[in-house]
């Protein structure tokens, strides 16, 4: 009875699946590149002589809140979305008007926050 269950043990149970990158930051190994001077030159002339077209440090914490603006008025046109859907909300004359002029003003919100990511877009520092 023991055998049996020996003998039905899968082959590929026995191996331990492995890759060089999850074992770790000590085990990782960076090979030396062999470079000649003709790569020098030509890695050189490949650059035009300019930084490339990023955002300045101080400037990452803002494209974050203006994405979390996006976001946070996307989620605001939810619970909106949700509260027109109430009996209550039915029942009122005015309520259905007031709730579509916030909808209207939380989309240009949103639509201000993508001009301005666009504007940061066109930005080359």
């Amino acid at each position: 009875m023991m055998n049996d269950k020996k003998s039905k043990l899968l082959f590929e149970d026995l191996y331990n699946v492995a890759n060089k990158w999850t074992a770790g930051v000590s085990n990782r190994e960076l090979k030396p590149r062999k470079l000649t001077l003709l790569d020098l030159l030509k890695g050189n002339q490949e650059e035009d002589g300019q930084a490339p077209a990023t955002l300045p440090h101080t400037m990452t914490p803002f494209v974050d809140e203006l994405a979390d603006i996006y976001a946070k008025c996307t989620d605001l046109q939810g619970q909106v979305a949700m509260t027109y859907n109430t009996n209550l909300v039915k029942d009122t004359k005015n309520t259905k008007k007031v709730l579509h002029e916030i909808v209207k003003l939380l989309e240009s919100q949103k639509d201000a926050a993508k001009k301005i990511g666009m504007l940061l877009d066109k930005l080359q520092m």
